[in-house]
């Protein structure tokens, strides 16, 4: 059930259903339901069928579908369940901040949910309100003021991620010797600013010295991070450009999703193997997909991209232009099949 629901095809959910009822309420390896699966996918269609077909509503599920009244019905019944966590340690207040629901996120504050639980990465609801997507579109703002009003705990780490520049300068004042250094999760202050798109706070950091180029343990760095926010959508690009012009040196997938047309042709002219070269697993084409842009694009399947590519989770090109018919049509042009 759980590939089922990522489909976006109910016949894949209706036919599991029919072989296994039960499956509507399996658990994956983090205690979580297809049902989770289906709304993080956006997959409206799913998550109406398992609803329909006995799904359980849990206090988890209500916070991430936006089920407050069933949600607070049950925390009347049993308010300890606003300590419950799903195996990852994630409570309900997470899921509701992850999710940007705002409504939910006060009741559970209501019923004392402790605004500083860490799940098992470390993670706190404030991070998790801090971060766009995919639930979200940017930070929710209004539900980190709701948490740091009920005594969030904000270091340097959790200020960079909410970006508020006035707690940064508040704390660098106090010592500016932590700037560099890594979270549990071995990402920097630095990193935590770009990540989640606050434009000010990066520029804050790196006047305050900073290090442009320090990789997080993973070796990701903040312009890699922000690069790849560029394919959701969810960065500014002129933060990249920042980044780029303080130092970091940039790849030609970046050039790529900055949709810099001249340096892409000019890269291209000396090198054409540089249009199927991959990073992390995905071609130059993706970002110019995942960014809309459509010339980069054409130029690249001009120059020998391969039109019918998968990244390594084995999505084609083509599945990626959505409802936009004008890639669809010109990767089609250049070879690509269905």
């Amino acid at each position: 059930m759980f590939k089922a629901v990522t489909t976006y095809d109910l016949k894949d959910v209706e036919e599991v259903f029919k072989k296994n009822p039960q499956s509507v309420n399996e658990k994956d390896e983090n205690g979580l339901p297809p049902l989770y699966i289906a709304a993080m996918y956006g997959n409206g269609e799913a998550v109406n069928f398992l609803l329909g077909n006995g799904a359980t509503l849990d206090i988890f599920s209500c916070a991430y579908l936006c089920k407050n009244t069933e949600g607070e019905e049950l925390l009347k019944n049993k308010p300890a369940l606003v300590h419950s966590t799903t195996n990852d340690g994630r409570t309900a207040l997470h899921y509701a901040a992850e999710k940007g629901n705002y409504a939910f996120a006060e009741i559970l504050v209501r019923y004392d949910a402790d605004v500083n639980a860490s799940d098992n990465a470390g993670r706190t609801p404030l991070m998790e309100a801090s971060h766009g997507g995919p639930w979200k579109e940017g930070t929710a703002v209004s539900i980190i003021d709701l948490l740091v009003k009920n005594n969030a705990s904000v270091d340097i780490f959790t200020a960079s991620a909410i970006g508020n520049a006035n707690i940064i300068g508040d704390l660098l004042k106090q010592s500016k010797d932590t700037i560099n250094d890594v979270d549990q999760n071995g990402q920097t202050v630095l990193y935590h600013a770009a990540r989640n798109n606050h434009f000010n706070a990066v520029k804050l950091l790196i006047e305050n010295g900073a290090d442009v180029n320090k990789p997080c343990t993973d070796g990701q760095t903040p312009l890699y991070t922000a690069t790849l926010h560029l394919l959701s959508n969810q960065m500014d690009p002129d933060l990249v450009r920042y980044l780029i012009s303080r130092g970091a040196p940039h790849d030609f997938h970046t050039t790529v999703a900055l949709g810099d047309y001249d340096s892409v042709s000019e890269n291209l002219s000396r090198d054409k193997s540089l249009a199927n070269m991959r990073l992390r697993g995905f071609t130059p084409a993706d970002y110019s997909i995942h960014c809309w842009h459509y010339d980069i694009l054409q130029l690249l399947l001009e120059s020998g991209a391969d039109p019918n590519s998968k990244d390594d989770m084995g999505r084609s090109l083509i599945s990626k232009c959505g409802n936009n018919e004008g890639f669809a049509n010109l990767l089609v042009e250049y070879g690509a099949k269905w």
